[in-house]
């Protein structure tokens, strides 16, 4: 069976050898004012136009957008942060639906506490 590490070690590339920690607190910055999260699993342009989370012109991002934005240029979410993510929403929020779910339903507020209680969860530097 594989541990927590050997699956993180088989996700570093998708990483570009950050912590999760570091990619998660990224992800943070890019939607931590409200005009630059969108519950609706999207990164935008200023003209509300869907773009690629890596696109110069994205100016607001979901969280797995932001994710994408945040892990590198590969625009892949690594599955390890939806594993994390359903743990956190689980355990600290008891919601058994995913992120998506939880972010159309819930405020940006609640987005960010989600994020910072994966931060506190995740492998990585100390915080």
């Amino acid at each position: 069976m594989k541990t927590a590490d050997s699956f993180l070690a088989s996700c570093n590339m998708l990483m570009c050898g950050q912590s999760p920690r570091a990619i998660l607190r990224r992800a943070l910055q890019l939607i931590e004012e409200p005009q630059h999260w969108t519950p609706w699993a999207n990164a935008l342009d200023v003209y509300g136009r869907r773009v690629r989370p890596q696109d110069p012109t994205a100016v607001c991002w979901s969280v797995e957008h932001a994710f994408s934005r945040a892990g590198g240029d590969h625009g892949i979410v690594p599955p390890y942060f939806m594993v994390l993510l359903d743990h956190v929403l689980l355990e600290r929020f008891n919601s058994l639906f995913s992120v998506t779910y939880f972010e159309q339903h819930r405020g940006h507020d609640e987005v960010k506490r989600l994020l910072m209680a994966a931060i506190d969860a995740a492998p990585g530097e100390e915080a």
